[in-house]
């Protein structure tokens, strides 16, 4: 009985300790698996001595349809020749459980709790440095050959969606809490700068539109808005450093004409993706079936020669565009139930601005990174696009069931 009494006593401090690891594993990339599986014991044991919290996020409609996914995924399995999955879509619905269950618990506090992502990125970032120069390390320590940035992550595109995104969060959370602008637009200019670094061109991209849509959004607001003047001072900035003092190939794709330098060979993946799922339109070939799905079609008698641009690298894991990767993998019922969820979330979230700005960033940066980029197969990926989702839903939920004084705790 103690250990019971010990584990209602603390279950909030537990599932909080547990939510702020998991939000610090998915700014490291490291054992963002494990740390899951934590939150979700903390959950669970949160749940057991809170039954109305099972029964409210149960009672979620973006997490019922989210369950489909399972659904899609098992089908496909059962008929794919491909290596697959399917249980990580279990994954995806977790995110959303976790988004929805810490606003309908924290609330306000569940978006302030973002930040823990760019802070503990920065951090992050600020240390790997700072040991590269203690030890005389020579610059392959944090740089590729290419003189892309990749610090304390795998590769430089995974370090560039990261930096995006908390970039992203900075800037909706500064809509909210003006009194800390200084240090919140210092740090999304810091992380803003490490992500043109890495060179990844989507996520430049990608918070260079959540930016133009904050700049439009601050001044819409108000014409002397200092938030979309400091913003619009970062993107200046951000231009007069790279066009100076950061050569790469973010500078030469904005000012080449040369479109296929702005493809990069995408062109041969994402015509293999549209003939894979062409294959499959329905259901795809399953989640984690890309890598296995595009060797086999390259070695097809009737392909050879084809795809140069991938043949000449080597065969990829992901379709490098979200709807292709989405279509090859779940197929048309998995896009129509993204499509689902995201209108919802951009609703609801749009309905509830300012206060939600920072999940939907978080969202539409992911979204524009999409254009050139696709990692659904990675759980990583995959949280940092599920959860902004379930924190908008749980908004919702909140909202809906106390409209006159959800606001005013903000």
């Amino acid at each position: 009985m103690n250990i019971i009494n010990t584990l209602n006593a603390y279950a909030e401090k537990i599932l909080l300790a547990s939510y702020v690891m998991f939000l610090a594993s998915l700014s490291l990339e490291f054992e963002v698996n494990l740390f899951r599986t934590i939150l979700l014991g903390a959950f669970v044991n949160y749940g057991f001595f809170n039954r109305s919290l099972a029964q409210q996020l149960f009672a979620s409609t973006s997490l019922r349809i989210a369950s489909i996914f399972i659904g899609i995924a098992f089908f496909s399995w059962i008929i794919t020749p491909y290596g697959t999955n399917w249980l990580k879509t279990f994954d995806w619905l977790m995110y959303i459980l976790f988004g929805i269950g810490a606003t309908l618990i924290w609330k306000d506090k569940s978006i302030y709790l973002l930040l823990i992502i760019p802070i503990t990125c920065f951090t992050a970032a600020i240390l790997t440095t700072s040991w590269a120069i203690i030890n005389s390390f020579d610059f392959s320590y944090i740089f590729t050959l290419d003189n892309r940035l990749f610090l304390h992550i795998n590769t430089s595109n995974r370090l560039g969606l990261l930096c995006a995104l908390a970039a992203a969060i900075c800037i909706g959370t500064v809509s909210l809490q003006k009194h800390l602008i200084i240090p919140l637009v210092l740090l999304t200019l810091a992380l803003s700068y490490i992500n043109w670094l890495t060179q990844s061109r989507a996520s430049v991209f990608a918070i260079f539109g959540v930016m133009f849509f904050s700049i439009g959004y601050g001044f819409r607001q108000n014409k002397r808005s200092p938030v979309a003047m400091s913003l619009l001072a970062i993107f200046i900035t951000l231009l007069i450093v790279g066009t100076f003092f950061v050569k790469g190939r973010i500078l030469s794709t904005i000012t080449s004409l040369d479109f296929a330098l702005l493809l990069n060979g995408r062109d041969d993946i994402w015509l293999a993706a549209w003939e894979i799922f062409q294959k499959s339109p329905l259901v795809g070939f399953g989640v984690n079936s890309f890598h296995d799905a595009l060797g086999a079609h390259l070695a097809l008698p009737e392909n050879a020669g084809r795809f140069p641009a991938i043949r000449s690298q080597y065969t990829f894991w992901n379709a490098h565009q979200m709807i292709l990767g989405v279509l090859c993998e779940t197929g048309i019922a998995g896009l129509a139930v993204f499509g689902v969820l995201i209108t919802r979330g951009i609703r609801s979230a749009a309905r509830n601005f300012p206060e939600t700005l920072p999940p939907f960033l978080m969202l539409a940066a992911f979204l524009l990174h999409g254009i050139g980029g696709y990692g659904f197969h990675r759980s990583w990926n995959a949280a940092l696009f599920f959860l902004p989702l379930g924190i908008i839903e749980g908004w919702r939920m909140l909202c809906a069931h106390r409209p006159t004084n959800i606001h005013e705790s903000i």
